[in-house]
């Protein structure tokens, strides 16, 4: 691949965790939609902490993009972020 990119990974997350379905796995759990025993399957971290999280990459992303402002968040590790590893 050319061009610019990154290669980061959230800890304590799992591929279905990059939806904003996190912000409902609780609701399908309590009304019994999501059995128990599957729930560990989707929720791995606070979603809220998951949620503000995302939101911080992924508007990092965008501002650096469309709007020509690096936060330099996208740079490497972040003291905020303890849970996102650059590779």
């Amino acid at each position: 691949m050319s061009g610019w990119r990154r290669f980061v990974s959230f800890i304590g997350t799992s591929h279905f965790s990059y939806t904003d379905n996190d912000l409902l796995i609780e609701q399908c759990i309590a009304a019994g939609i999501i059995p128990p025993s599957l729930a560990e399957n989707f929720r791995v971290i606070d979603q809220d902490r998951a949620v503000a999280v995302e939101r911080a990459y992924i508007r990092a992303f965008f501002d650096r993009w469309l709007r020509d402002r690096d936060t330099q968040l996208l740079d490497g590790p972040a003291p905020q972020f303890p849970e996102i590893i650059f590779y």
